[in-house]
């Protein structure tokens, strides 16, 4: 219940904006440094930049294209409705050559195309927590970089070629 109120709060265009908001199904980009002053996440890390999705797999998978990283940590981080951790993709866990993910629920049936790895989520309702280093504010230019190649769609949205057409992001 908590999950959904959530999901139902950040993604509603009636809320007002800030770090975490946005549409479902997309990645919604903080392109600043979180302060004090945002209380949407708990503690949030004084070196990080962050991007939430909060995701609906009920109708299809979603696709999740990350760039090659290489020079800098960060890490995408899988939450089920219960905040239950099902899944990493980061420089800890798979390393910083990038990839294309399939994210898929529970009910969904099907193979999964060529050249794209599988992420399976215990429940439809799902959230990620990206997060990118930032070494000092001189650097976030960089991080803008890497965030503009991090793609998220719907599979039906996607070519054959596995690039996402779709891209999402709170300014």
């Amino acid at each position: 219940v908590s999950m959904e109120r959530s999901f139902n709060w950040f993604t509603n265009p009636m809320v007002p904006t800030g770090p975490s908001h946005g549409p479902a199904n997309a990645l919604n980009f903080n392109r600043e440094l979180i302060t004090p002053n945002d209380t949407d996440v708990v503690s949030p890390n004084a070196d990080t930049l962050y991007c939430i999705a909060w995701i609906d797999l009920s109708k299809e998978p979603l696709v999740l294209k990350v760039p090659a990283i290489t020079d800098r940590y960060y890490t995408f981080q899988f939450l089920d409705a219960y905040t239950n951790v099902y899944s990493y993709v980061g420089t800890r866990a798979t390393g910083s050559s990038g990839g294309t993910y399939l994210i898929t629920g529970p009910d969904w049936k099907g193979e999964v195309p060529n050249g794209m790895t599988e992420i399976w989520s215990p429940t439809n309702l799902a959230w990620i927590i990206q997060r990118t280093l930032l070494k000092g504010t001189s650097d976030i230019d960089n991080v803008h970089a890497i965030q503009d190649q991090m793609h998220l769609a719907p599979l039906s949205e996607v070519s054959q070629d596995s690039q996402c057409v779709k891209i999402s992001r709170l300014t």
